[in-house]
């Protein structure tokens, strides 16, 4: 079993937007943000890093439709990468949805797992834990395609 993990953090300011459309994310979407407020709730040590417990995220339909084409992306090229094919990363890509964000943060990972599992190897990984613990974010959103899987977080203004 290949397994890949990468993980990407951006903050700049940008116009206010406006609020998440909210419908019911899928049951592994649900199992994912279950598991990451689980994980918010409490003090957290991401390698050498603690953290304290922040707010929960809330699942978002416009983020998890961004988050989905980028790992439907990353299968048809056979590429794990925070970079789409026509070279746009997370922010561009949030934007291009509409999504106009002040901070954003992203984690992807290659492997045949179950939500749980990916959960827990981008919890062993310092980066991608920090980036789950980051309390600028208060939204997320979820995409898994093949083996491709991306968890993509946001703020908006």
């Amino acid at each position: 079993m290949i397994l890949l993990i990468s993980a990407l953090f951006f903050m700049q300011c940008s116009k206010s937007g406006t609020p998440s459309n909210a419908q019911e994310p899928s049951t592994e979407a649900s199992t994912i943000v279950r598991l990451v407020n689980q994980y918010r709730s409490k003090v957290c040590d991401c390698g050498a890093t603690p953290f304290k417990a922040v707010p929960q995220v809330k699942w978002s339909k416009r983020i998890s439709e961004v988050a989905q084409a980028h790992s439907e992306d990353m299968a048809r090229r056979g590429k794990l990468d925070h970079y789409s094919a026509n070279g746009d990363g997370p922010g561009a890509r949030l934007r291009k949805a509409g999504y106009r964000w002040s901070f954003y943060t992203e984690n992807v990972a290659q492997g045949n797992l179950t939500p749980q599992q990916v959960m827990e190897l981008w919890m062993k990984s310092p980066a991608h834990c920090a980036n789950i613990m980051n309390d600028r974010v208060n939204e997320v959103g979820i995409g898994h395609s093949g083996t491709y899987w991306t968890l993509l977080f946001g703020s908006e203004k």
